[in-house]
């Protein structure tokens, strides 16, 4: 329910123009993970099917981001299509902080901007990632995965929860 509720809110949050399937649906794979308090947790079995995607190959980030709703659906790669989005986008949001990589948080945000100002989720995908080093960010992203140290930290940060500090009197 909160995976295809993500879906409608975002539609029309960005005035209905089309969207990077990676962001729309990793997005709404990271809100599956929706609780009743209104804290996103792991989807139970992802951690254990990313070390196994991992031990198999290396995500390969330009392609996800390159992928038309039709190719993201593919039967033969719909399910790892999701997983690896899904993946990303708790990652980004929740692993990242937890880490030492925080810098990779704003990426959401980023994209979501700059797909409002240029309209077009192809040159918004390309701004959004242009600054970021695509083998480091695939090491950090992967030793992220392949660790349950990071997994349970990323479990109790709450990215909504950061308390901003107060500004100087």
């Amino acid at each position: 329910l909160m995976h295809e509720g993500f879906h409608q809110y975002i539609h029309f949050a960005i005035g209905e123009i089309d969207n990077a399937v990676w962001f729309n649906e990793g997005m709404a794979e990271y809100f599956s993970g929706l609780d009743e308090r209104g804290e996103v947790k792991q989807v139970p079995d992802r951690p254990e099917r990313m070390k196994q995607l991992l031990a198999r190959k290396k995500p390969d980030f330009a392609a996800l981001f390159q992928k038309t709703l039709e190719e993201f659906y593919e039967p033969a790669s719909a399910e790892e299509n999701y997983l690896l989005a899904g993946a990303l986008m708790y990652y980004l949001l929740k692993g990242a902080p937890v880490s030492g990589h925080p810098e990779y948080a704003a990426i959401p945000g980023k994209f979501y901007d700059e797909l409002i100002k240029t309209g077009d989720w192809r040159k918004a995908t390309g701004e959004t990632w242009k600054d970021i080093d695509m083998t480091e960010f695939t090491r950090h992203f992967c030793e992220f995965w392949n660790s349950d140290r990071y997994h349970a930290k990323a479990e109790l940060f709450e990215p909504t929860k950061i308390k901003k500090e107060q500004p100087a009197q």
